[in-house]
């Protein structure tokens, strides 16, 4: 399997055995089994990034940093199941 092929995945929801097909998040799994996820227990995660003052490679740090944010990061990102709220 190469690293960008993904394969589905058996996980334990609520006490049922699912399967997450390529692209889907765990919501999106409970969601499509009829799993019903509080909203207070579906907690947004934030992943801050910042480039360090006196960075070793700040040129390296500020470029990733903007890869990740440009629109090809961010597709990326959503690609892997992860979104902006």
């Amino acid at each position: 399997m190469s690293p960008r092929t993904r394969a589905a995945v058996q996980l334990t929801v609520d006490g049922r055995q699912v399967t997450a097909r390529e692209g889907e998040t765990v919501l999106d799994v409970a969601r499509r089994e009829g799993i019903d996820i509080p909203a207070d227990d579906n907690v947004v995660a934030k992943y801050p990034i910042a480039q360090l003052a006196g960075a070793p490679n700040g040129d390296g740090a500020k470029s990733f940093k903007e890869f990740v944010l440009s629109g090809e990061g961010q597709q990326i990102l959503t690609g892997y199941g992860f979104g902006t709220p």
